[in-house]
């Protein structure tokens, strides 16, 4: 468990460990991750104005000994969420929408949605999880336990909303939910009458040359796509439906070092209003060194300079 906790360590501050960590203790962290079974290979970047060291070890899975590099393919996970916020920031900058434009705008009107009081969620309580709504929707199944999203379609994010009640007014509270983000991407897609991965891809991953960051894979990709695995055991990938926005997104080390740079301001991108304007702090909170961007979790005292993204298929609490 320590060597677990190393690891995890390493990649959540792998932008402070750089200056802390020499090259070789890097590698003798991953080496000895996957030489005692905890995964079959790792990949770790680090980018600075100088440019992105890829640090890799291991193979591909635990039945595919081709070695594993930053082309991999990796569910992402909650990672989608940011370019959820991403995408908000740029169509409100773009005047498709408002920051503080109720969800009763754009949802169907038959709809009975939540509200308190009469106090109605917007769009920017979705974005900053401070709508009211649960991290996990109550009407979620879970029949395939490794693949735990597969039948959750919008028809249940639509039943969801009719039934839930609100136990507190929105905008009060912080509140983190994948429910929230679901409902703002959805309702993104139904302004624009896009698909979630067109509309990302157009406004944000081809500015930045993210080829590689798709919901629905390329034949390329399935290629270079890393099997997903319990330990030894090889488990079936994750198929999202709804969730796309909240955890749909595959990419690779390399496409996600590259987004870190083009935040960084490292990579040139036109799109470089639109990723500073999204960490903003829109929210203060009560919680030690944390604020609330668009999505974003900003660490107060070390801002995006020591933000992190790690490679996780798992909805981050």
């Amino acid at each position: 468990m320590n060597i677990l906790k190393k690891i995890f360590l390493s990649c959540l501050l792998a932008p402070i460990l750089s200056f802390a960590m020499t090259d070789v203790e890097i590698e003798d962290i991953m080496k000895k991750c996957v030489d005692e079974g905890h995964t079959p290979g790792m990949v770790i970047g680090l980018i600075d104005e100088s440019g992105t060291k890829f640090f890799k070890y291991g193979q591909m899975s635990v039945d595919d000994p081709t070695p594993i590099d930053e082309n991999a393919v990796f569910e992402t996970g909650s990672i989608s969420k940011i370019f959820t916020s991403l995408l908000f920031t740029q169509m409100i900058k773009n005047g498709d929408v408002k920051f503080d434009d109720t969800i009763d705008m754009y949802l169907p009107k038959d709809m009975t949605l939540p509200e308190y009081k009469g106090k109605k969620i917007t769009l920017g309580h979705l974005a900053t999880h401070r709508s009211g709504f649960d991290y996990m929707p109550e009407n979620f199944i879970m029949s395939d336990m490794y693949n735990p999203f597969s039948e959750y379609s919008v028809e249940y994010v639509y039943d969801y909303l009719s039934n839930y009640k609100l136990t507190y007014e929105p905008g009060t509270k912080y509140r983190y939910s994948n429910v929230g983000i679901v409902v703002l991407s959805h309702i993104l897609s139904l302004i624009t009458n896009q698909e979630f991965e067109d509309l990302v891809s157009e406004r944000l991953l081809k500015s930045m040359s993210m080829d590689s960051t798709k919901v629905n894979l390329t034949d390329d990709m399935k290629n270079r796509f890393a099997a997903a695995h319990i330990r030894d055991k090889i488990v079936p990938h994750w198929t999202i439906n709804a969730f796309e926005g909240a955890g749909g997104l595959h990419s690779t080390p390399k496409d996600l070092a590259r987004f870190i740079e083009s935040n960084l301001g490292h990579y040139k991108t036109d799109v470089y209003p639109i990723l500073q304007d999204a960490i903003k702090t829109r929210h203060p909170q009560d919680l030690p060194y944390l604020d609330v961007g668009n999505e974003w979790k900003d660490r107060k005292s070390t801002r995006l300079n020591s933000s992190h993204i790690p490679l996780s298929r798992m909805p981050s609490p």
